[in-house]
């Protein structure tokens, strides 16, 4: 990672801030533009007088918007599915991993994993303690499928914004290269 800095960081310097004589007064060198859009999509094409500039610096922020949106989201929902578990299912959910949140939506209760756990896993299965920290118990099967849609949900949104993260990596390289 520090390599990779160091060359943007370097080619920023030979590229943006000294371009060569015959660039100079005519905006920036073809690398020059490339690395300014590669950095701050839009900046390439703004230094060059393009029209563009807004179009890729508007996607850049619409995109960085979508991307905060959606993990709040998926954060607001995980608070949701928590909460929900502990009021439908007396679940404590404080210092429990996804494993155990997977669990929650698959069986009815810390009983019935273990004991499919028991019966799956063979001689050394994973089972949670019968104390109050691991305990759950749905109250009843409609409640339960509510909560696997809650955390879905959770999920899904999470799953998003990583999408909307690439897009923003694609939007830099298609600056970029436009830029160029």
């Amino acid at each position: 990672m520090r390599a990779l800095t160091a060359v943007l960081v370097a080619g920023l310097l030979v590229g943006v801030l000294a371009p060569t004589a015959a660039w100079a007064g005519a905006g920036p060198s073809p690398g020059g533009a490339f690395l300014r859009s590669l950095v701050v999509p839009g900046w390439g094409q703004r230094a060059a007088g393009h029209r563009a500039a807004a179009v890729f610096a508007g996607t850049e922020v619409g995109l960085w918007g979508a991307y905060v949106g959606l993990l709040r989201l998926a954060d607001g929902r995980a608070d949701d599915y928590r909460a929900f578990a502990a009021r439908h299912a007396g679940a404590q959910t404080s210092g429990k991993d996804g494993a155990y949140f997977d669990d929650l939506g698959f069986y009815t209760s810390v009983r019935q994993h273990n004991q499919y756990a028991a019966y799956e896993e063979g001689p050394q299965p994973q089972l949670y303690p019968m104390t109050p920290e691991y305990f759950w118990e749905w109250e009843s099967d409609a409640a339960r499928l509510e909560y696997r849609d809650l955390r879905n949900g959770s999920r899904s949104a999470k799953r998003q914004g990583l999408y909307v993260g690439g897009l923003v990596a694609v939007n830099h390289l298609l600056a970029a290269v436009h830029a160029a």
